[in-house]
């Protein structure tokens, strides 16, 4: 059969019709191929999201600046590890890690690690550091993250990197009671060779703190909405730049919460007029809490922690003491005159936020502690 043959004009209409009708079917298939590929990534986001928190580059308290960060840091991190299902902390710009504030840190983090177990954490490893001097490469971070334990608590692996001898000279432990064997193990962990009226001097400081944290500390939950009921204490001991420290760190309501609790207001007001202190703001409590004696537990020989503490700027001339609670700082120490009389010397900050619990902090020179 003969083949008819369209005429010019009409096969030419056709042809354009097919043409543009291709353009149209192609476009449209682009574009649900374009929201295919876009449900499918959004998909995987939320499969693999993972809510991150950045430390800061300083973790410490010992400044304002750096408190301020450091407990925002804390803060974002109980809010992701309390609302998130994979949490990933990143140290990418972190350059240190004090005693006090890496202390307080991964009690933090054990806390959370305890009471949210499902929730998966990760993390970004600090990187290493060049010395500006000689262009040496440190790990000094990861360094302090794997002393305090912080990639066990995680479920990490560690990695092998070089030991310092201001980071490998800690020990530390946590607990939930007041057990003296705890603490004069660690003590004698340090350095055996101490004196035993020295031994006696800071273990019996070291245990008040502890019970302090104990049975002072947790009247109440912690106001900080988790409603997590953990009541233990975290403890650091070192000998470091031929000082012996000793940190104790609780997470509990504070010093400026408990001594209105434990003490009355007339008692408090005597010493605050004492000191002459016309505040009583954290700071001032805390000031005040070292010459307050009366425990919560109405157990004589109970409740004296302070005054157990700040012994310890009695018998030696170059301790120093420092205790954050909240949002109060206090720094003691001693001052020696021309004359050669020392006396004592304090220094009180108030922050910006809370730390919503206490840390202490002490350091005596070891040769202080020999003579």
């Amino acid at each position: 059969m003969k083949k008819t043959r369209l005429p010019k004009g009409l096969k030419q209409k056709i042809d354009r019709k097919r043409h543009w009708r291709s353009i149209r079917h192609a476009k449209t298939h682009h574009a649900e191929r374009l929201v295919r590929r876009k449900k499918k990534v959004q998909r995987a986001k939320r499969e693999t999201w993972t809510k991150e928190v950045k430390a800061p580059p300083n973790i410490n308290l010992y400044t304002s600046r750096d408190h301020t960060r450091t407990v925002s840091f804390l803060k974002a991190l109980r809010l992701a590890i309390s609302r998130s299902s994979k949490v990933r902390i990143c140290f990418r710009d972190t350059k240190s890690i004090s005693a006090a504030a890496g202390l307080l840190f991964v009690a933090e983090l054990d806390r959370l690690v305890t009471h949210y177990p499902d929730t998966k954490l990760s993390c970004i490893r600090p990187p290493r550091r060049h010395d500006s001097r000689y262009g040496n490469e440190t790990y000094i971070v990861e360094s302090v993250l794997n002393r305090i334990g912080f990639f066990k608590l995680i479920g990490k692996p560690e990695r092998d990197v070089p030991s310092y001898a201001n980071v490998d000279c800690w020990q530390h432990s946590q607990g939930t009671v007041a057990e003296g064997s705890i603490a004069g193990s660690l003590i004698n962990q340090v350095n055996d060779r101490l004196p035993p009226v020295a031994k006696r001097r800071l273990y019996r400081g070291a245990i008040e703190a502890i019970s302090n944290c104990v049975d002072h500390a947790y009247p109440t939950i912690r106001p900080d909405g988790l409603e997590i009921d953990d009541r233990r204490w975290w403890m650091f001991v070192g000998i470091n730049l031929n000082d012996l420290v000793v940190v104790v760190c609780d997470l509990g309501v504070g010093i400026p919460t408990t001594i209105p609790q434990k003490h009355s207001k007339a008692s408090i007001n005597a010493v605050l007029n004492f000191l002459n202190i016309k505040g009583n703001n954290d700071s001032d409590l805390i000031h005040a809490s070292t010459y307050l004696s009366k425990s919560r537990t109405q157990q004589k020989h109970r409740g004296k922690g302070g005054k157990d503490i700040m012994g310890l700027l009695d018998h030696y001339v170059k301790a120093n003491l420092s205790i954050y609670s909240n949002k109060g700082c206090f720094r003691g120490s001693n001052k020696t005159t021309k004359s050669g009389k020392v006396h004592p010397w304090a220094v009180k900050d108030e922050q910006k936020l809370s730390i919503q619990g206490t840390v202490i902090e002490w350091s005596v020179p070891i040769k202080e502690l020999a003579a």
